[in-house]
């Protein structure tokens, strides 16, 4: 993370022109005095009460000039930061030490000044005090530089989003009374709305890089308030006073509320219901911010699965969950990638941890969208997720996880019957996936898994087949020929699998049979299946196989079986 200047290192830029005057005015005064002068150079005592009056009489008004132009300066700039930005800046600005010095030194010389000026009397001359007024005009005037380029730093939009982070997590970090308590909560929810809202700000004048900025502030408080998070006093997690009253909590219903204090999430929840706006804000102007949101998010549960803190990984996946209805309600297919892809790297983990429970919740939360997207007329979505679970599948298969057969079923129930024509997009793209891991068992010799996936697509037509298989074989290029975050074409296929594909398609008698001295030695696999078997005892309906109880979308939210887990988001 960037830091701004400090005022130290700013001031020394302030000393070097005052070192240049200062050499300036020595060489040229040394000059001088060797042609003309006489006593003892720079002698203010050889001047006269009237002389240093006519000489310090003007001061005062310089100072006070300066003092203007100081204030005028930087209450215009805070003024458009904060209203570009956010109203933050405002109060970032005036509790900021060095800057509350620096005004300060300005008015204290302004008002020593004008005393000086009256101080001096035919009787007596304060020379100590004339020196030293001379020497606070001059630090003023130099001082005028660094503190306006102090100024411009502290109000740039990045710094103040950093600042603003670090004072989240000083917020909860501190150890005060129940008072002070919620004093901290208070100001902790208002500091993460201002976050956002300088985030918002940003994407709707779409400034990329500022909005990116909060975002990754905002992961980096929440991921350093997970770490810290045990240390925490029980009283914090408790949701009252003034946060009972935020915007957000307050259109809660109170079981959702008391769910959130006795999870202790609530912080968790402020964060991601702000990335919520920002995500929903982002897909229709910077798809590329929305990604940066996804990643976040990801990085999180991926926190909380290190933590061993299931409440904010659960909290974490309906919000993963949150951001997919948006992007399908929005059609955007781009968005809903992009998130895909983070929503896998989360369940990979999560395998390889072998937290295998929550690998098989996100497959089942994939599976409800893969056929919401479907109704939607997202082919795209709903073959993306086909890919991502073949995925998971073949790496639960890789490190012998378990719940290999659970996401290999979760698998199977993706491809629904085309309801209109232009939806046998999205079932070829499905069989596709399902092909490439039947394949791949093939090549592993996982007979037992490759016969379940040539089960399920046994009531597929031939044509259907054959151009699957032809397609496939087809790709032979591993990167895609477009710039995109997976880097990897979905329909290619290694050399070593290739055969195996072939081998998988026999089963339909596409080809040449197959060699029965290849499969395992097992009562059921000692013979090629045949494509006329009737895989699992299901029938066809109007030409199409009926798919392992698949009903059709109801109105109650339940697709196929599986609900959406308690994803609390509209319609």
């Amino acid at each position: 993370m960037t830091r701004p200047t400090s005022g130290l290192a700013k001031l020394r830029s302030g000393l070097l022109l005052g070192l240049i005057a200062a050499v300036l005015f020595a060489a040229f005064y040394a000059i001088d005095f060797a042609k003309y002068g006489q006593g003892i150079p720079l002698d203010l005592t050889q001047m006269s009460a009237g002389e240093l009056r006519d000489s310090l009489g003007n001061l005062p008004e310089v100072v006070v000039a300066l003092l203007g132009i100081a204030m005028t300066v930087v209450s215009i700039l805070v003024q458009l930061a904060a209203t570009r930005y956010t109203p933050k800046i405002t109060g970032l600005f005036l509790r900021d030490s060095t800057n509350v010095a620096a005004l300060a030194f300005f008015v204290t010389t302004t008002v020593f000044c004008i005393w000086v000026s009256f101080a001096i009397t035919e009787e007596f001359v304060p020379y100590t005090l004339v020196a030293v007024t001379l020497g606070l005009i001059s630090f003023s005037v130099l001082l005028l530089v660094p503190y306006f380029g102090y100024v411009f730093e502290l109000v740039d939009p990045e710094r103040v989003l950093e600042r603003m982070g670090e004072q989240c997590l000083k917020l909860t970090r501190s150890d005060q009374g129940s008072s002070g308590l919620r004093r901290r909560q208070a100001e902790l929810l208002n500091t993460v709305e201002n976050i956002a809202s300088v985030g918002v700000n940003s994407l709707h004048q779409r400034e990329r890089v500022i909005a990116g900025r909060g975002v990754l502030v905002l992961r980096d408080f929440t991921l350093s308030y997970l770490e810290g998070k045990p240390s925490m006093a029980p009283d914090w997690y408790r949701i009252s006073g003034e946060v009972i009253r935020n915007s957000d909590f307050e259109s809660l219903a109170v079981e959702s509320s008391r769910l959130l204090e006795k999870r202790k999430v609530w912080v968790e929840w402020k964060v991601l219901r702000q990335y919520q706006i920002l995500y929903a804000e982002a897909g229709g102007t910077l798809e590329d911010v929305a990604r940066q949101i996804a990643i976040a998010t990801r990085q999180l549960g991926e926190q909380a699965l290190l933590r061993r803190d299931r409440p904010a990984l659960d909290l974490i996946l309906k919000y993963f969950n949150t951001f997919l209805r948006i992007d399908i309600n929005g059609k955007r297919v781009r968005g809903a990638y992009n998130l895909l892809h983070q929503y896998r790297q989360l369940a990979e983990v999560a395998t390889r941890a072998e937290h295998h429970d929550v690998t098989a919740r996100i497959a089942g939360h994939l599976l409800y969208y893969a056929h919401i997207a479907t109704h939607a007329g997202l082919d795209f979505v709903c073959e993306t997720i086909a890919y991502d679970l073949s995925a998971l599948c073949e790496l639960a298969h890789g490190i012998g996880a378990p719940d290999e057969r659970v996401l290999l079923d979760v698998l199977l129930k993706v491809d629904l019957p085309p309801e209109q024509p232009n939806q046998d997009r999205a079932l070829r793209g499905v069989r596709k996936a399902q092909s490439k891991l039947a394949a791949y068992y093939l090549s592993v010799d996982a007979w037992g898994l490759a016969r379940a996936i040539w089960e399920d697509m046994a009531g597929e037509p031939e044509w259907r087949l054959r151009s699957i298989r032809k397609e496939l074989l087809a790709v032979d290029s591993r990167e895609f020929w477009e710039v995109v975050d997976r880097g990897t074409n979905f329909d290619f296929l290694d050399e070593d699998r290739r055969p195996s594909l072939d081998q998988f398609f026999t089963w339909f008698e596409l080809g040449a049979p197959l060699d029965p001295n290849e499969v395992p030695d097992a009562s059921w696999e000692t013979e090629p299946p045949s494509a006329h078997d009737g895989a699992d005892g299901t029938e066809e309906v109007d030409g199409t196989e009926e798919l392992d109880g698949t009903e059709e979308l109801e109105g109650d939210g339940v697709v196929d079986g599986v609900e959406p887990l308690g994803v609390e988001v509209e319609p």
